[in-house]
């Protein structure tokens, strides 16, 4: 069995930036090289918990990159073109690995590598469904375990009736009527300003008095409207790739039938496994409930945005829908004690994983960097797709009008352009006068 390094992290520790500064040596002269026995490199280390190493190599050496459950994680700053002995042209490369952490699990000593749970109320309840709860008749204070569990499971219940309260009466009360709204403007102006057989009507158009309210329809202004939904989908990405991480990282822990199996404590406590009944609690009460919200939250968001009837309110509903998002890390703020928060950082989902080689890592790598870019054009191209296509607020139709309320717009600028104001006996004052003039 392999050496387990040794690690100074605490108990509690989390994933922090390191600072780290190198410092200058004399290389040979006669070297064609940067020599790996160069001066030592200190490190000035800010850190809450996970150590990391980094080491001094040369861009001839492979690139290497620590893999956490099968995700590839490679951090790297690189120093271009430093002439240490003013005659080097090598590249130098920090590269930050983090260390495996080893736990014995069934006799045997195994490497893995850790995951942190985010900090809010879904997972204060995965630490009261996996820890509190199973340990509280094991500890000789049970009151304190009791009222960890009870907070936790209060905290998330808050938040799903917070969550889904708000979702249907937004529906309700705000999204339908500004559906009723902006369809029934639409209807009028089709009435109004085409012909039977669908025909646009110049001279009608002139003279409609609804012009304002028809060309504030977001989709009149469709680049600005797919800027706005882009924007959206962004922030519900971040939702959903936080969410299936979660459901990935508990589908992924492998059973155990011992609840004393489920946590290893090492340099921090780590949930290694689960067992059936956990399983199935964080499925019902955590996994589910956050990926309902999550795409209900999402299309109905989009149907908004749609349905709006001004520009300004197209940005605060954006505005207002991420407030939804945010309930339950503003509760999880605003209620959870430091001690429970600090509890809920240093406990790691752990999986174990074997060594992987610099082309395995290197594969992984490019794995998800195929991924990222796929997430990106997909994005781009749902946009458009969406507005054309999918949303059932408006027809199609609406592109008869973008080139004539884009005209409407225009004249809508301010009365006075460019700079009103003038110098008058010797000070600064606006040149109203000309801008406002009185009488008729």
């Amino acid at each position: 069995m392999s050496h387990v390094p040794s690690d100074d992290r605490g108990p509690m520790g989390s994933t922090h930036t390191m600072f780290v500064e190198g410092q200058r040596g004399r290389l040979s002269q006669n070297s064609n090289r940067l020599s790996s026995e160069s001066s030592r490199l200190s490190n000035d280390t800010v850190s809450r918990g996970d150590s990391v190493t980094s080491q001094l190599v040369t861009k001839s050496e492979s690139e290497r990159c620590w893999v956490r459950s099968g995700v590839s994680f490679h951090h790297r700053a690189r120093r271009t073109a430093m002439n240490l002995n003013d005659s080097a042209d090598d590249s130098v490369e920090l590269i930050y690995e983090r260390k495996p952490t080893y736990h014995f699990i069934n006799g045997l000593q195994q490497v893995g590598y850790e995951y942190d749970i985010k900090e809010d109320a879904y997972g204060a309840a995965v630490i009261a469904i996996v820890w509190d709860i199973p340990f509280s008749q094991h500890t000789e204070v049970k009151l304190l375990s009791y009222m960890r569990s009870s907070f936790s499971f209060v905290l998330l219940f808050m938040n799903l009736f917070l969550q889904f309260a708000l979702l249907f009466y937004i529906d309700k009360y705000v999204v339908q009527e500004s559906l009723h709204h902006v369809q029934s403007q639409f209807r009028w102006f089709r009435q109004e300003v085409f012909d039977s057989d669908g025909v646009f009507q110049e001279d009608l158009w002139e003279h409609y008095e609804n012009k304002g309210e028809i060309c504030n329809i977001a989709l009149t202004n469709p680049y600005f409207y797919y800027v706005i939904i882009f924007l959206w989908l962004l922030s519900m990405g971040t939702e959903f790739r936080e969410c299936s991480r979660l459901i990935m990282y508990i589908y992924c822990l492998p059973h155990c039938n011992s609840f004393d199996d489920m946590i290893k404590a090492g340099d921090v406590v780590s949930i290694v496994s689960l067992t059936r009944y956990a399983r199935y609690t964080l499925w019902v009460v955590v996994c589910i409930p956050k990926l309902v919200i999550c795409w209900f939250l999402c299309f109905m968001g989009l149907r908004w945005l749609t349905s709006t009837t001004s520009h300004e309110e197209l940005i605060m509903n954006v505005v207002a829908m991420q407030f939804v998002i945010d309930v339950d890390e503003i509760i999880y703020s605003s209620w959870v004690p430091e001690c429970y928060r600090s509890m809920v950082r240093g406990v790691k989902f752990w999986f174990h994983d074997k060594e992987q080689s610099d082309a395995d890592l290197q594969h992984k790598e490019l794995h998800d960097w195929f991924q990222a870019y796929g997430q990106v054009f997909l994005t781009f191209i749902f946009v458009p797709i969406y507005g054309k296509f999918i949303q059932d607020v408006l027809p199609s139709g609406v592109d008869d009008v973008i080139h004539h309320c884009n005209r409407y717009m225009s004249e809508r600028g301010p009365l006075c352009k460019g700079n009103i104001w003038t110098l008058q006996e010797f000070r600064l004052t606006p040149a109203f006068e000309e801008c406002f003039p009185y009488g008729k």
